[in-house]
């Protein structure tokens, strides 16, 4: 029996060294999802600061007429021009266009709390009680994957209502 305990040590030994095939398979599909996880994960948030959007860029764009100037906190510089079939910020130096949204709730002047554009989505809001036509108002930018990339809260002024 002596001679047959070292032997058995090692048959047990060499059991418990093999790979389980099931226990194998179990990791390789947990690796597997954790690798798609990260691959199906958004980049970073990049936030986004709108620029003032100038005459030249008014008188280019042809962007005049009845609607919403949105200019936050103190600011004059208009950051979010909205009208009854778009909205537009000035990004990166360039003017982007955001269409108004069919099921959107109507704004004063013609303007709307909700554009579309470039897989971003722009909201407005305004107070209830203008001041010859003057409102508190609120922007908020939403990247593609509905995280807030820009809240701005300020002085909005609206024509045509």
């Amino acid at each position: 029996m002596r001679r047959l305990a070292p032997l058995l040590t090692l048959v047990l030994l060499a059991a418990c060294s093999q790979p389980d095939p099931e226990q194998s398979a179990a990791d390789v599909e947990q690796e597997i999802a954790l690798v798609e996880q990260a691959n199906n994960a958004p980049p970073p948030v990049r936030e986004i600061v709108p620029e003032a959007i100038g005459g030249p860029d008014m008188m280019q764009h042809q962007l005049s007429g009845e609607g919403c100037n949105y200019a936050p906190g103190t600011s004059l510089g208009a950051r979010v021009l909205a009208g009854p079939q778009d909205a537009w910020m000035k990004i990166d130096g360039k003017m982007t266009r955001f269409a108004a949204d069919a099921g959107a709730q109507q704004l004063a002047a013609g303007s709307w709390n909700r554009y579309l554009g470039a897989g971003y989505e722009l909201q407005l809001a305004l107070d209830d009680d203008p001041s010859d036509h003057h409102h508190d108002g609120t922007i908020t930018l939403r990247d593609p994957h509905g995280r807030v990339v820009y809240r701005g809260a300020g002085y909005a002024q609206c024509t045509g209502d």
